[in-house]
């Protein structure tokens, strides 16, 4: 199908491709009329039982599709699904009636975050802004996507070593000190997505690992603030210095009005030279 056979390197072809019909210069992409010139007839932002499993909807309609989104999200979240049911609709013409798989929703972020954050402005706003939370807080303004998704798409464009992190607290960190045992003291906040640069060092994904208390990290997170330096990650099996920088905040989740959080941003020496 259209002369190449990695899937990947053909979404993004054609995803650029449809940008290229209605290229915008500054402000976030415009994403209905490049669904328009997809054949969406309509949108809409509805709440979406969460029982679904998904922020977003493509059905078929007047001889093209609607798109619905989940309007409990927050508005960059649903403007991501929007550009990720327009991705779905190259699958539904190659294969009408297929049933979709993890390997197609992969695809279908890839797509959306092309069109969302086009990977030449992309780069040029990150270049221009410099690869920091500040900068990253700009690009997500200017896209119109969330920070997460901001934060993922600069670390995986840019040609330095860099790594992204979010970190929560477990239950222990609920705990005072007193309440824990010696083997937990070191363990209460844990990396749960991270996301790195082609050119950051090779070995385990830091998710999932535990982050030492004394930490920057970890101090960011406890309050609630955001910390800067030239430390160590915290990580046992990062034993390195990085140039860090920390955000905590928090954030209201379904029966759980008060979570708390902390984003990382970890750069090697090799980053800050250039």
């Amino acid at each position: 199908m259209h002369g190449e056979a990695d899937p990947e390197r053909l979404i993004l072809r054609l995803c650029r491709e449809l940008i290229d019909q209605c290229p915008a210069e500054v402000g976030p992409t415009q994403l209905k009329i490049l669904g328009s010139l997809r054949g969406v007839r309509r949108y809409h932002s509805r709440p979406i039982h969460t029982g679904t499993g998904c922020s977003g909807l493509l059905v078929s309609y007047d001889g093209g599709y609607e798109i619905t989104v989940h309007a409990g999200e927050p508005a960059a979240r649903q403007n991501f699904s929007v550009a990720h049911e327009i991705v779905h609709i190259y699958f539904r013409e190659a294969c009408l009636g297929c049933l979709t798989s993890s390997a197609q929703e992969r695809l279908c972020d890839i797509g959306a975050a092309e069109l969302t954050m086009p990977s030449e402005r992309f780069s040029t706003a990150v270049a221009s802004w410099g690869l920091t939370l500040a900068g990253i807080d700009r690009c997500a303004a200017e896209f119109a996507v969330s920070f997460e998704a901001a934060a993922r798409r600069s670390v995986s464009l840019t040609s330095y070593p860099a790594c992204v992190l979010i970190a929560v607290g477990s239950a222990r960190a609920e705990r005072t000190p007193a309440q824990l045992r010696p083997d937990e003291r070191q363990q209460v906040l844990q990396v749960v997505k991270s996301w790195r640069s082609r050119t950051w060092p090779s070995g385990a994904s830091n998710d999932k690992f535990a982050i030492e208390p004394e930490s920057l990290i970890t101090q960011a997170y406890s309050h609630q603030d955001q910390r800067h330096g030239r430390i160590a990650l915290g990580i046992a099996s990062r034993p390195d210095i990085y140039e860090i920088q920390a955000r905590g905040y928090a954030y209201p989740l379904p029966g759980k009005p008060g979570h708390q959080q902390v984003v990382a941003l970890v750069r090697t020496a090799a980053a800050l030279a250039g």
